[in-house]
């Protein structure tokens, strides 16, 4: 069953906080090593240094138990940009030093075997994620996964 949204309503609906006041920044994912859940694909292409450019936003469900009690929040979320290098056709670019980022998210979820494979085929592996806090806390809303493997040990910052 569909249900109607009234928008007159809506905007007449009285709310009452009983004294909470709402929050006005975001919380994010704190910075460590956490098991995750890739859970959306999103492909852009951007305009930069007068060329075009592709991405994929991949965003990933933290799912540590203790972050999500920790947060209040059922399904944390930290988000990682996935830039693409591309042929002048468009299509994905192999070689060295060519989509090394993408490579390290494809060996995360097992799929870096030189078999084919799609994006839709990415979703839903689970995988370990290093998260850092963004560069600008006022705009974003999600923290950053800066690195991906297929076990903790993985995405481990490695001492220099």
């Amino acid at each position: 069953m569909r249900s109607t949204f009234n928008v007159d309503e809506f905007l007449q609906t009285t709310i009452d906080p009983e004294g909470i006041v709402l929050d006005t920044k975001t919380s994010f994912v704190p910075a460590g090593e956490y098991p995750l859940e890739l859970v959306g694909l999103s492909p852009r292409e951007i305009e930069q240094e007068g060329r075009q450019r592709r991405l994929v936003e991949a965003l990933f469900l933290v799912t540590d138990p203790a972050v999500k009690e920790a947060m209040n929040l059922d399904d944390p979320r930290a988000r990682m940009t996935v830039w693409l290098d591309t042929e002048p056709d468009g299509s994905l670019a192999i070689g060295k030093n060519k989509n090394v980022q993408l490579g390290r998210l494809l060996t995360a979820c097992g799929f870096n075997n030189g078999k084919r494979w799609s994006w839709g085929m990415l979703m839903h592996s689970q995988v370990w994620g290093r998260v850092e806090l963004p560069r600008d806390e006022e705009r974003s809303i999600f923290s950053d996964v800066v690195a991906v493997g297929a076990r903790q040990g993985d995405v481990a910052r490695k001492s220099r």
